[in-house]
């Protein structure tokens, strides 16, 4: 069977390695891109890697669920560009096979992160940088895939915009932190944990509920979700969970919240809160203030 093609769309890009299994379809393509030809000096600009999924397949969120794997990608550039989170947009619920839970994404996703460049860098400087994805596809059976990328961009006086309306719509899909912007729609978020070990995280509403509220929290990989409830009292949406085990070690666990707004568009909010056997775990936070 013929391999996944996996093409490299950053602009002045000269090679790429894609790492597959050639007698297997992969059900996924990838390509790297960016959000800007050509880098500004101290001008933060955007890297992102692009799966295209086979109908029927899907790949995962940083928590998978009950079952799968974390898709990941690690970016490289030289000494001085600070590279941020890896950011994931909003993910969906999906049902696998024996009503195992799945959290990630369908049909196309684009993973993110912020790239700064140095103040000092002069320009026509060449750039050269790597990216490495990783990720497990799965309909009825899983098939791991991963592909590596290697490219250059170009430092000028001013940044050069590339993809810009691709950034653009995988931007408005990223769940937002600052809680600020729609003050309109959450008037604020927190958590707290019960004497028996279970955590309560909460959402208030500023106006109306939403038809359609959704919880994602980002436990480690070897940490499930036990006795799973969401509700709805008013204004407020609960999510009770109970973590197993809880890690050793703290943890910061991020929390999508899902909803779909008035436009009938489906958005996101994060936040986050530690969990751990050797420190307490903080009683709850007011995200409108974030």
């Amino acid at each position: 069977m013929r391999a996944a093609a996996f093409v490299l769309s950053v602009l002045s890009v000269s090679t790429f390695v894609a790492a597959a299994a050639a007698e297997k379809k992969q059900h996924v393509q990838a390509e790297s891109l960016a959000s800007v030809s050509a880098i500004k000096p101290g001008e933060p600009f955007k890297v992102g890697v692009r799966f295209k999924i086979d109908p029927e397949w899907h790949i995962y969120w940083i928590n998978p669920g009950e079952s799968g794997e974390a898709t990941t990608v690690q970016w490289t550039f030289p000494e001085g560009y600070k590279v941020g989170a890896l950011e994931y947009p909003v993910p969906v619920n999906f049902p696998q096979p024996g009503d195992v839970k799945g959290y990630g994404y369908l049909g196309e996703v684009m993973l993110m992160a912020t790239v700064t460049p140095p103040t000092d860098v002069a320009a026509g400087t060449e750039v050269p940088f790597s990216a490495k994805a990783k990720w497990l596809v799965c309909s009825d059976v899983c098939i791991p895939g991963k592909a590596s990328f290697d490219g250059k961009l170009t430092v000028g006086s001013s940044a050069t915009p590339a993809n810009a309306e691709l950034f653009k719509q995988w931007n408005n899909r990223l769940p937002v932190w600052d809680f600020k912007s729609i003050k309109n729609v959450i008037a604020g978020t927190g958590m707290s944990q019960k004497p028996d070990g279970t955590i309560e995280l909460t959402t208030k509403w500023a106006t109306q509920v939403p038809p359609k509220v959704e919880w994602f929290v980002g436990t480690p990989s070897d940490v499930l979700l036990k006795d799973e409830k969401s509700s709805t009292d008013g204004s407020t949406s609960k999510f009770t969970f109970t973590p197993v085990p809880v890690p050793d070690q703290i943890v910061r666990v991020p929390v999508v919240v899902a909803y779909t707004d008035a436009s009938g568009r489906r958005q996101g909010v994060e936040f986050s809160f530690k969990l751990g056997k050797n420190e307490a775990v903080p009683k709850g936070q007011a995200a409108a203030t974030n």
